[in-house]
């Protein structure tokens, strides 16, 4: 080890660093490659008190609209929530899957941190985003995303479904080309 990095300066200079790091609010260009490329899960903190019912699993339940999801494009949602630390990214559909048809369901199941309850997956944030990556001669792919619905689970528990999120619409969203995104909004809530 470096015998400056063991200095007393040195050691407050690179923990105020990574403190204004951890801290900053990413930009719209910074959450794309989030999007992209962070591990998922990410543990939560908090948890849940006692006789708070806590949930293992999300399942996201996505209506595609008018224009379909490709084959070759791929589609992650994240979900954050700042006050519990969590930070969780889940595959949708890779790009090596049949494409999603127009007007079709698709169910995807993601695991959550241990500890994770209703109120806290209600105070969260969803973002999906779609990844294109068009074939010879096509475009960047578009997808019309008519309705999102998202509930809680645990199955080795007795724990009713929770209904987390829900909104729809025709579309609910439009996503053009590679990186476009999808935010949830909590005032399109319909749970």
């Amino acid at each position: 080890m470096d015998k400056q990095l063991r200095t007393p300066l040195a050691t407050v200079f690179v923990a105020a660093t990574a403190l204004w790091i951890a801290s900053a609010a990413p930009s719209s260009a910074a959450l794309g490659q989030r999007l992209a490329f962070d591990p998922s899960p990410q543990p939560a903190t908090g948890g849940a008190a006692a006789g708070v019912p806590e949930y293992k699993h999300l399942e996201f339940d996505i209506t595609t609209g008018g224009d379909d999801l490709r084959g070759n494009s791929a589609a992650y949602v994240v979900i954050e929530n700042a006050a519990i630390h969590l930070h969780s990214r889940c595959r949708l559909k890779s790009g090596q899957e049949d494409g999603w048809e127009n007007f079709t369901l698709h169910k995807v199941s993601c695991s959550l941190p241990v500890g994770t309850t209703v109120d806290q997956l209600k105070a969260a944030s969803y973002t999906i985003q779609l990844l294109t990556n068009p074939d010879f001669g096509q475009a960047d792919d578009n997808w019309n995303i008519n309705a999102v619905h998202i509930i809680a689970y645990d199955p080795s528990s007795a724990q009713p479904l929770a209904c987390v999120y829900l909104a729809s619409g025709n579309p609910l969203e439009r996503l053009k080309g590679y990186g476009a995104t999808w935010v949830s909004s909590a005032f399109a809530n319909h749970c």
